[in-house]
């Protein structure tokens, strides 16, 4: 038991780094995202805002 605890405290670090890393990441993310679909509609040009079921139904005609 003294082994796998050394073991998993010597990781320690890398999952806190990996998580500050990922938490980064997802900020990025949500800042694109509301720059490009949020902030921006106009970016998009001619799309139209909807939903999945819109979709289906046109493909269904």
């Amino acid at each position: 038991m003294q082994t796998a605890y050394h073991t998993y405290s010597s990781y320690q670090p890398l999952f806190h780094k990996n998580r500050r890393i990922n938490d980064n990441l997802e900020q990025q993310a949500q800042v694109l995202f509301n720059h490009y679909f949020v902030d921006t509609p106009e970016i998009l040009g001619d799309c139209t805002v909807g939903n999945l079921t819109d979709i289906a139904l046109i493909s269904m005609d």
